[in-house]
């Protein structure tokens, strides 16, 4: 009798993050990056119609935009200041302090570009 047949791990390909997850990974690139201005830009382009699965993960991402910094720790400085102006004194940013490469941020901005109606895109 023959053994059953194993799928190598090499072809198994991991589960999708949830789209929550995606959105933390990327806005924690963004707060991270030395010199963002490429993947800001990128990120302003390619996610300019998504829906966001999480309402203050949006907030977090026009603060982002919005703010003239060029750096993470300008940015580090600035954005819990204007959360606060806008009415979220005790959002913690630590939660986005998930490393990810600008490659990696970009491949995760396309795939929630990408989502459907619904859950992905402004109507």
């Amino acid at each position: 009798m023959r053994a059953p047949h194993k799928r190598s791990s090499a072809s198994v390909k991991p589960e999708p993050l949830p789209p929550a997850q995606m959105e933390k990974r990327v806005l924690g690139a963004l707060c991270g990056m030395d010199r963002r201005d490429s993947l800001r830009q990128a990120a302003r382009v390619m996610l300019s119609s998504y829906r966001w699965a999480e309402p203050m993960h949006e907030i977090i991402f026009e603060a982002i935009l919005s703010l003239p910094t060029a750096g993470r720790d300008a940015l580090s400085r600035e954005l819990p200041a204007w959360l606060t102006r806008r009415g979220f004194p005790d959002f913690d940013l630590q939660g986005l302090s998930h490393a990810v490469s600008a490659r990696e941020a970009r491949d995760l901005m396309r795939q929630l570009a990408g989502l459907g109606d619904g859950r992905g895109r402004k109507p």
